[in-house]
């Protein structure tokens, strides 16, 4: 018995370390990475604009649908997460083969906030550069992303990134 409520202590204070590890960390981050990639900027900027790709490109998208452009004619979508859920973005600014910059509007994780790509061609490729702004309300997502590290979704971008250009 005394085993048993060791045990069941012991969850119970990762559990508490688990939510006390999101109440302590900032519910806003910025951060920046950058990457070389050896193609050209066209075609990390294609890369990045296929939407249609995002399924084959992140595992944890099952679908991406579009949504009616917004007020100003930007590119609208949602992407439906594998393990449930959802997050609507909007194209922001779109110059092709230098800028990217998206917004998450809204999303059931909790999560908001701009995400930039800036593409400059360089004698060996193409330097991208990735920034994010971004504001986690909900306390479980907060924890997962700061265990992770909360530049984890630029680092994971990259890597999706190098491999879907890898592909062709």
């Amino acid at each position: 018995m005394s085993i048993l409520l060791s045990i069941l202590g012991i969850i119970v204070l990762l559990v508490i370390a688990f939510f006390a590890i999101g109440l302590i960390a900032p519910r806003t981050y910025q951060g920046s990475l950058s990457a070389s990639f050896p193609f050209p900027a066209r075609k990390v900027y294609e890369a990045l604009n296929d939407l249609e790709s995002l399924s084959r490109r992140r595992k944890e998208i099952e679908k991406v649908e579009m949504l009616l452009p917004g007020a100003q004619g930007q590119r609208r979508w949602r992407e439906i997460a594998s393990m449930g859920g959802f997050a609507e973005f909007e194209t922001l600014c779109d110059i092709p083969g230098k800028l990217i910059e998206v917004r998450l509007v809204r999303s059931s994780f909790g999560i908001t906030g701009t995400w930039t790509y800036e593409m400059q061609e360089t004698p060996t490729g193409t330097l991208l550069s990735l920034r994010e702004k971004s504001r986690t309300d909900k306390l479980f997502t907060r924890s997962l992303l700061t265990l992770a590290g909360r530049n984890a979704t630029l680092r994971q971008e990259v890597r999706n990134l190098r491999a879907l250009l890898n592909e062709d």
